[in-house]
């Protein structure tokens, strides 16, 4: 008996290190280079997004890397460039929304993070996330505020050129108000594909496909 509670306990234990570890996320790597690419319905390529790990650092538990992000038009001629957030936390990914919103100087943009946890499963409804744009055009201010809904609906293997990955499906239902302009809130649904201890696959968005397609 006591063999079995002890055979019981190091399972456990086992478990929850293996939830806690950080390392296999591919943002979670220093020198790592993701390369992403989006195509329209008809597979057109319009843009590509390389991201490159430039420093991962652990304090207090919390993993957090610094990617450099360049954004190439279709042409392959750099358009834009950002530096982004990831953080890991007892096996969470966490991505820094804020650092994903616009970038320019008539525009404030801000966001709680979009947190991916350890252990997720079909059926799931995971921290939603509330964004704010404050943008201003001469004496015309514009406010406007999202909510996104995250529910995990299916399990899915998604193939891309850079690989085969069993991912979580999962949909977020935004919904948009504007203060500013007489008009009531719109909604979208994004879909995407997230690899535990890996990372965000694919995403789809009103006809547009994101998806990675080279690691290095």
């Amino acid at each position: 008996m006591k063999k079995f509670t002890f055979i019981i306990v190091l399972l456990l234990i086992t478990s929850k290190l293996l939830a806690q570890d950080c390392s296999q996320y591919m943002y979670m790597k220093k020198n790592k280079v993701i390369e992403s690419t989006c195509y329209n319905e008809k597979g057109v390529v319009l843009r590509k997004v390389v991201s490159t790990v430039v420093d991962v650092t652990t304090t207090n538990g919390v993993t957090t890397a610094t990617v450099n992000t360049e954004y190439l038009d279709k042409k392959g001629k750099p358009d834009e460039k950002r530096t982004i957030s990831y953080k890991c936390n007892g096996g969470a990914f966490i991505m820094d929304m804020g650092g994903n919103g616009p970038q320019q100087a008539n525009i404030k943009f801000s966001s709680t993070p979009m947190e991916y946890p350890a252990g997720m499963k079909v059926g799931d409804h995971l921290k939603s996330v509330t964004s704010q744009m404050d943008e201003k055009i001469g004496s015309v201010a514009t406010v406007g505020t999202t909510q996104i809904e995250r529910t995990v609906v299916a399990k899915e293997n998604v193939t891309t050129p850079a690989g085969t990955w069993n991912c979580f499906k999962i949909v977020n239902k935004s919904t948009t108000t504007l203060k500013g302009y007489k008009m009531a809130p719109f909604t979208a649904e994004t879909t995407e594909w997230y690899a535990p201890n890996f990372g965000i696959i694919k995403v789809q968005v009103v006809g547009l496909t994101t998806e990675i397609t080279a690691l290095r």
